[in-house]
């Protein structure tokens, strides 16, 4: 958890943690903090993306949906859409996740995500909608 805190201040930097504190989210721990894509400037947001992806967001991702949630446990959910050959190039440097009695989803493909301390997130892709959703939860 501290983890994961530390390595948001560090991808959303000084001036993004301050406009946080003005906008009344708390203090540099960020315990009890919710971040969408609207509090990021989308610099911030790719940074945040790829800091919990097992591969950098490629430079032509749009519509990027994004909730970074922390108290006591963290989650991050991020959403964002690919043109096709950017979405092949992507998906071509992901490995794939283990089944481990998870069901799998029609329409989607499961990814190995990044690991971060105890913890490995996922990657699910949407061959359909050029959709890419990175998930990471600290519990």
């Amino acid at each position: 958890m501290v983890l994961a805190a530390a390595a948001v201040l560090a991808v959303l930097g000084v001036t993004a943690v301050r406009a946080l504190l003005r906008a009344g989210h708390s203090g540099p721990g960020l315990g009890g903090t919710r971040l969408t894509e609207r509090d990021l400037s989308r610099t911030e947001q790719i940074k945040l993306i790829d800091a919990h992806s097992p591969v950098p967001t490629p430079p032509e991702a749009t519509d990027i949906r994004l909730t970074y949630q922390r108290f006591q446990d963290w989650r991050f959910r991020a959403e964002f859409r690919l043109p096709a050959g950017a979405l092949e190039r992507y998906v071509a440097r992901l490995k794939p996740a283990p089944r481990n009695g998870v069901a799998a989803v029609p329409g989607r493909v499961r990814y190995r995500g990044r690991r971060i301390g105890a913890f490995e997130g996922s990657v699910a892709v949407e061959p359909g909608t050029r959709t890419v959703t990175v998930t990471h939860v600290s519990s």
